[in-house]
């Protein structure tokens, strides 16, 4: 946990989610178990047509750190849940959380600690360990740590990131683009514009 003489500042974990109901309940409650323990978890269901919006809401209904957002009544993409998760964050640090992935305890107060430690850094990611629906690791994926590779040619798995609400909302939101999945690496070079 991140120790200091004030208290730690809240970070919004944003969680899009979209037919994940075999895999939703480990990533929140991989969130819940945080060590860091200011902040809430901000979940968008994207129309799905799965029991994912309800286990939502039972983890809502149970922990007040989890607040579920109106749900889309049909599939508008990951950027439209993206975006809607960005507009109703309260925190001043963002960080982002896919609804099949799970994070480990320290993940937040490490990632906190380092934008605390690089006032000049917006962003932070980390390594990702792949695993089975048993989370059997098979494999790592490791980006590079070099400030200048990813400030010009991103190259970071966006479900990892921490980022300075500051910066994010001067970047503005995630665009369509031509390509899919390439939203992600447009949002970052804008971040790293300011």
């Amino acid at each position: 946990m991140v120790q200091n003489d004030r208290k730690s500042p809240l970070v919004s974990v944003l969680m899009p989610a979209y037919n994940v109901a075999a895999y939703i309940s480990a990533a929140i409650e991989s969130v819940l178990a945080q060590t860091e323990g200011d902040f809430e978890l901000l979940i968008q269901d994207d129309g799905s047509r799965d029991d994912t919006w309800e286990i939502a809401a039972g983890f809502a209904a149970s922990d007040a750190r989890v607040r579920l957002l109106p749900d889309f009544p049909q599939n508008r993409g990951v950027v439209a849940a993206r975006n809607a998760l960005l507009s109703a964050a309260r925190g001043e640090y963002w960080a982002w959380m896919d609804a099949d992935d799970v994070s480990l305890p320290e993940r937040l107060g490490r990632q906190l600690a380092f934008l605390s430690d690089n006032p000049t850094v917006a962003a932070v990611g980390t390594a990702i360990a792949l695993a089975d629906e048993e989370l059997y690791v098979y494999d790592a994926q490791h980006f590079p740590s070099d400030v200048e590779r990813q400030r010009n040619d991103p190259y970071i798995a966006c479900q990892t990131i921490m980022v300075r609400a500051e910066a994010a909302r001067r970047a503005g939101g995630f665009r369509e683009l031509f390509r899919l999945g390439g939203e992600d690496g447009d949002w970052l070079l804008r971040i790293a514009d300011h």
